[in-house]
């Protein structure tokens, strides 16, 4: 090879005038902080074809494309690496090729599994590199096919400084003479001097070997030396290289980390990175992550797939045109989710959605045993034997009335309730109508942790799915026992492994045998993040509907996942809103973590399509479901009367009814309507639009909710702190604005109907924004402000206003535009207002006239059109 100019001799394999071949690729773990493994656990790295280098590229000035090193742990961004399209390492014929990455330090285990040639004409060797520093140094397992021989030679061979140093003889296997599938692995252990090899070749045992040098260097590679086929073809292939890291508790998994602090931790640590439709999703689970075991039966290869429930063993082959998904739906299996689709892993009509694909809770299961399922949550503690009504393994189910089997740990098994039980008269089973299902104890800990996984994951599609809270708390009545009991073994990490190679992401409760019980039981009263409020709206628009959404703000790096902002019209019943991950819920689900902008205070914005105008209110939740605030915004004044409103006033005074809330925002023109007989319903006529572009928000400056004050519409600030929003101690990041500064009033002044009692008429009293009060028809005569409605409106260069106010009472009349802006002011208004808006663009303004200063204010909408 030639290195730097001058040419230098490298040992066999690797002659002079060998190109090099670049075909590994480790799909590196996440980051250390997030990793976490007792001291007995294993991890596992895979590595893949990635492609090809030009040939003559000497292996120690080979860059690689992904950078100068690629590491098992640590690496910064995984989401740089290419996507991985096959496990296959080929090696061409008469072509020496060479794989080096790096590896962990210590002991490890490298598994390979190689196909044995065929048909060749000449010796074709093999090496897995177990240590490799660089083409002059490195240790490896040497697997040699001569020609004419009937066995494969079996050396351990060191190299250093170009020369072998040892070479010792394992053994020989007797070689099938037919391309077959030989599974190789070497349990390496460091020694003062070197390292122990203790090495299986088909199942075989070889004697152990101590090879000398490389302490603790954590490249590893793979080589072949082949003859050219007259044939052509290839002469030698390794699939699916594995190393399994016995790793050290470096870190936990969000160590310290407790209760809902824990679990928003694991959802930024481990996030769903992508996801695939269902077929696609399918085709992973039998093809790669649910194999359990590759066997050779003559010329022809099955991978074995198990049944979670039953452990029913179905196998595929690639000797057929069917897909692995075909043949096993032929054989009976079909998919398995093991959290429910009804109960929130479908949240859609269709089949699209992550939740529902997500290849960390889904299984292979007996089309049978998925039906006994069913969507019944899990549970062991039947009271009695007779409690059960069947047992199910293999492809058998067992009535209880046959007796309990002598071996009932390996069943997994239906409570009596499931089959018996009548629902209570709606045509329907509730889930403690169903009865539970009991999993067999040896995958008790598996179906625990991908339960564990999607609750984190997905726990607002669990909580809106069909009895949400119901369910997610009898599945966390057997998980914390199911982990414990049935500990993460290695075919469970490794396919944790596999999805990660598919999916990017790990199921950290296989990672940390601690998280469990760190997540989910530590207690009622876990602390939840109070200070935060709804600090922006718009709904309805003038035009077409768009942007509708809710902004809640609070203290910066607050986790919102689980925080609700639940929708109310103002007969006080909830409605259904799109939000995002709630669709056809009657609240808008909040995900992200607020920001600090500035003073510890941030903002979050979320769509909600279908947010209605007029009389409405909304209601914030934390992920517990308690009550942080109740707004409304069209002038209104309602009782809610079902919804965690209704249900917080029940629990504070039950019987008592929910009382009013606190806020109304004021976006009205007039309400009207009779009171229902009950009192709390009311038929609420409004105007119920806001402007394009524009919301109610909150305005001044503080550092909680009392502090400000609500004013608008305005220009939006969506996912930010409103323009003229600032905390106590900071300007405004983005507009500058800082406490003291003007406040624009927007279109409408921030005042509410304090009573929402009727007046004296029947009529609902008016609010601050009320077209009531005019010449024609004035209240309490000469003592109150009496404005008329402009005329004409829409106008063109003028606009008379009539205008009667309380004897020696001052009046001032301004014009506000759409943002907020002063663009017309007059002192000492007269009766007769005559407004020039000749200067003015087209659009609409705001004409406020008050008396006495502020005492006595009336508002009336002008468009300008030209």
């Amino acid at each position: 090879m030639v290195a730097g100019g001058r040419d230098r001799r490298a040992p066999s394999p690797l002659a002079p005038e060998a190109r090099v071949l670049l075909v590994a690729l480790l799909l590196a773990a996440p980051s250390l902080r997030a990793q976490t493994h007792a001291a007995d656990d294993q991890t596992l790295a895979f590595f893949d074809t990635l492609c090809c280098q030009a040939g003559g590229t000497p292996i120690d000035r080979h860059v690689p494309e992904i950078g100068p090193v690629w590491t098992v742990e640590g690496t910064a961004d995984d989401a740089l690496k290419p996507k991985v399209t096959s496990s296959r390492v080929g090696f061409e014929p008469g072509v020496p090729a060479v794989a080096v990455n790096r590896g962990p330090t210590g002991a490890r285990t490298i598994r390979a599994v190689v196909w044995e040639p065929q048909g060749h004409t000449a010796a074709v060797t093999v090496y897995l590199m177990e240590r490799y520093q660089d083409a002059q140094n490195y240790a490896t397992l040497r697997l040699r096919w001569t020609a004419s021989g009937a066995t494969i030679a079996v050396d351990a061979v060191a190299v250093a400084g170009g020369t072998t140093s040892a070479t010792i003889a394992l053994g020989t296997i007797p070689t099938s003479g037919y391309a077959r599938l030989l599974p190789v692995e070497i349990e390496s252990t460091p020694t003062a001097g070197g390292h122990t090899w203790s090495v299986h070749v088909d199942g075989t045992p070889l004697p152990s070997a101590t090879l000398p040098g490389l302490v603790g260097e954590s490249r590893f590679g793979l080589a072949a030396e082949a003859p050219t086929h007259p044939n052509g073809g290839y002469h030698a292939r390794i699939e699916d290289l594995v190393v399994l890291v016995p790793s050290t508790p470096v870190t936990l998994v969000c160590d310290g980390l407790r209760g809902w602090n824990a679990e928003s931790c694991i959802r930024d640590a481990y996030p769903v990175t992508r996801t695939y439709d269902y077929d696609e999703a399918r085709d992973y689970l039998f093809e790669t992550v649910w194999v359990e075991n590759v066997r050779q039966a003559g010329s022809t290869v099955y991978r074995d797939v198990s049944g979670v429930y039953g452990g029913l063993v179905r196998s595929w082959t690639t000797d057929t045109p069917f897909s692995p998904r075909d043949q096993m739906q032929d054989a009976d299996f079909n998919t398995e989710h093991v959290w429910p689709r009804s109960r929130g892993a479908q949240t859609h009509p269709s089949t699209d959605g992550a939740a529902h694909n997500d290849l960390h809770h889904l299984a292979p299961a007996y089309g049978t045993f998925n039906s006994a399922r069913s969507n019944r949550a899990f549970g062991d503690d039947f009271d009695h034997a007779s409690d059960t009504q069947k047992w199910i393994r293999n492809a058998t189910s067992r009535y209880n009335s046959s007796g309990p089997p002598s071996d009932p740990a390996t069943w997994s098994r239906v409570e009596y309730d499931f089959l018996r039980q009548s629902d209570n008269g709606d045509g329907r089973k509730e889930l403690d109508e169903l009865g539970r299902f009991d999993v067999r104890h040896s995958m008790r800990g598996d179906v625990a942790r991908m339960a564990a996984y999607f609750l984190v994951t997905y726990r607002i599609e669990a909580e809106d799915g069909d009895e949400g809270r119901e369910f997610i708390d009898a599945t966390l009545d057997v998980l914390l026992d199911w982990h414990e009991g049935d500990p993460v073994d290695a075919f469970e990490r490794e396919r944790n492994e596999r999805i990660y190679r598919i999916q990017g992401n790990r199921n950290p409760f296989v990672l940390d045998e601690t998280l469990m019980r760190r997540a989910f039981y530590q207690g009622a009263g876990q602390p939840r993040a109070r200070d935060l409020w709804i600090n922006e709206v718009h709904h309805s628009n003038d035009g077409a509907d768009a942007f509708e959404g809710v902004e809640i703000a609070g203290r910066a790096g607050t986790d919102l996942y689980g925080y609700r902002v639940w929708v109310y019209s103002g007969y006080g019943f909830m409605y259904q809103v799109d939000g995002n991950g709630t669709d056809n819920s009657p609240a808008v689900a909040f995900r992200g973590t607020i920001d600090d902008e500035g003073g510890g205070l941030g903002a979050v914005w979320q769509g909600a399509e279908g947010l209605r105008g007029g009389c409405q209110g909304l209601a914030l939740t934390d992920p517990d479901g308690v009550l942080l605030q109740f707004v409304s915004y069209g002038g209104c004044q309602f009782n809610a009367i079902e919804g965690p409103v209704f249900d917080a006033a029940e629990t504070a005074q039950p019987g008592g009814g929910s009382p009013a809330h606190a806020d109304s925002l004021a976006w009205s023109e007039i309400i009207r309507g009779e009171r229902l007989s009950n009192g709390t319903h009311r038929r609420v006529q409004q105007w119920s639009e806001l402007p394009a572009g524009h919301t109610l928000q909150l305005s001044g400056a503080g550092d909680a909710y009392a502090d400000f004050a609500w004013s608008g519409p305005l220009p939006q600030s969506r996912g930010r702190l409103n323009d003229w929003q600032a905390p106590a101690a900071a300007a405004n990041a983005r507009s500058g604005w800082a406490s003291g500064d003007d406040v624009p009033l927007g279109m409408v002044a921030p005042a509410h109907d304090t009573s929402h009692d009727e007046d004296r008429d029947g009529i609902d009293a008016p609010d601050l924004g009320t077209e009531a009060g005019t010449v024609d028809d004035p209240k309490d005569g000469a003592s109150q402000l009496a404005v008329s409605l402009p005329a004409p409106n829409p106008a063109h260069t003028s606009s008379r206003i009539q205008i009667t106010a309380p004897v020696g009472a001052r009046v001032q009349a301004v014009v506000y535009d759409a943002l907020g802006r002063a663009v017309a002011h007059i002192d000492d208004a007269p009766g007769d207002l005559r407004l020039d808006v000749s200067g003015l663009a087209s659009g609409a303004y705001i004409v406020r006239v008050t008396a006495d200063g502020s005492a006595q204010t009336v508002t009336h909408r002008l468009t300008v059109a030209r």
